[in-house]
């Protein structure tokens, strides 16, 4: 009896063993079949064109603006600030204008001129409304020489009634300056307008004249644009009242400037902000692409002019950014050969039989091509105007934070290193593969822009193959 559950449990013994060695040959047999085997690849295809990489943040849709009707004296003084251009000086009227004529020919005192002639018009603005940028060469609007107190006329006049008599009997005797205030002052004249019977006591002073120019309006926009940047700006310039030859009191409103900013502002955390800031100060451009939300993520391009100093969070520093929104121009893409803009043109040569409208950029910044902004992320065939973004609506930021145009690209699951730690993609060749030696010179995480360390090597078009990943199967196997 003993025998036989000694011979029992040895057969189970026996019986678990063989059980073990052929489990562990089926095992082993199973992974050096495997690595034996090719690996899984695919293909993906070598692009060219632009890579960014970016951050990401939101902000909310902002405006500033201002409307001045402008006085001829804030025009011919320069003054460009809004709230100071309204503000005529107080202090200065008629009769001190007429005191200042008379001891500016005795004692040299120079206040301003209270009249003023106009000598020149531009014809472009008259009785129009003209879109202007700040970006255009600054154009003439008009000049204009003062009109001054024709002292030795009223001298003349004034020593022929002396000596005539006409003082005479008077308790005290008529000084020049109290009979000009007397002949002046009686027929009501103004800062505003001069009567007819005056005009024989004045003289225009041609050898001083002075111009003005769109450049003054771009002051005007810069000092009241709140510290943002006013490259770049839109405004429209009407209602010029100006004809020449005539006479102009200076608190006469001779045109109108509106101009409205959209911007964004947003926060970005200090380990993102440093490439953006170097860029800035080395005078490059940095754009960012804005999701409105509430468009249902339609995009709209803008431009960063601004970084400041925000708040301290957990040991991180966050800071300030403003991006002025760009709205781009509509262009026709169906308009007959030789009127086709230089951007349609462009676009046509990209998208052969392409139809319809496209936004144009290229009227804020030449660089801002059809192929640069598709590298942005803007669709230039969405047609997004100014009047479809309301302000108060929040948006997605993706901010360029650096960008390479017209490279090659692939993705960066492509690109394997050798055993020194250097890159190399490998292309198809009918059954065959060629490893090329590359240069990663930017990649955003899913994909790379690369530079052949060998020209010609590699090009837009090849093919080049994916490897699925064995490493825990050679992990396994030591």
């Amino acid at each position: 009896m003993a025998n036989t559950k000694f011979w029992t449990k040895k057969r189970i013994i026996i019986a678990v063993a063989v059980l073990l060695i052929l489990i562990a040959i089926v095992v082993v047999a199973v992974i050096y079949g495997v690595k034996s085997s090719e690996p899984e690849t695919a293909l993906e295809t070598v692009t060219r064109g632009s890579l960014q990489s970016s951050i990401s943040s939101s902000g909310t849709i902002t405006e500033v603006g201002v409307a001045v009707d402008v006085p001829l004296y804030a025009a011919v003084n320069g003054i460009d600030d809004a709230d100071s251009i309204g503000d005529y000086r107080d202090d200065f009227n008629w009769a001190d204008f007429i005191l200042n004529s008379i001891y500016n020919d005795q004692f040299g005192n120079d206040l301003p001129a209270l009249y003023y002639s106009a000598i020149s018009v531009n014809p472009d603005f008259v009785d129009a409304t003209v879109k202007i940028n700040t970006h255009d060469p600054a154009t003439a609007l008009f000049s204009v020489a003062p009109v001054v107190l024709n002292v030795k006329n009223l001298k003349a006049l004034y020593q022929e009634m002396k000596d005539s008599g006409a003082f005479d009997g008077e308790e005290v005797q008529q000084s020049l300056l109290g009979f000009a205030l007397a002949i002046l002052l009686e027929p009501g004249g103004s800062d505003d307008t001069l009567p007819d019977d005056l005009e024989s006591f004045f003289e225009i002073d041609s050898d001083n004249p002075i111009e003005v120019t769109t450049g003054y309006i771009n002051d005007i926009v810069s000092t009241n644009l709140g510290g943002i940047d006013s490259s770049g700006i839109d405004y429209t310039l009407s209602n010029f009242r100006l004809k020449k030859d005539e006479w102009y009191g200076v608190q006469t409103k001779i045109f109108k400037v509106d101009f409205t900013q959209v911007y964004t502002s947003f926060t970005v955390n200090e380990y993102d902000i440093a490439k953006i800031d170097a860029r800035l100060r080395a005078d490059e451009k940095v754009y960012a692409a804005l999701s409105v939300n509430a468009l249902n993520g339609r995009k709209v391009l803008s431009e960063i002019t601004e970084i400041s100093k925000g708040a301290s969070s957990g040991g991180v520093s966050y800071y300030g950014v403003i991006a002025r929104v760009i709205f781009g121009e509509v262009v026709d893409l169906d308009a007959a050969e030789g009127e086709l803009s230089p951007i349609a043109e462009e676009y046509l040569s990209l998208n052969p039989g392409a139809t319809g409208k496209i936004l144009d950029f290229t009227y804020y910044d030449s660089d801002l091509d059809a192929e640069t902004v598709t590298g942005l992320g803007i669709d230039n065939r969405d047609i997004l105007t100014r009047d479809e973004v309301l302000i108060g609506y929040s948006v997605a930021v993706r901010v360029q934070q650096e960008g390479i145009a017209n490279t090659l690209i692939v993705s960066t699951k492509c690109i394997f290193y050798n055993d020194a730690n250097e890159p190399y993609v490998l292309v198809r060749e009918g059954s065959r593969e060629r490893r090329v030696a590359v240069t990663v010179t930017l990649s955003t995480g899913s994909d790379a822009a690369v530079t052949p360390k060998n020209e010609g090597e590699l090009k837009e078009g090849d093919s080049i193959v994916y490897r699925a990943d064995d490493s825990l199967l050679s992990s396994i196997l030591g």
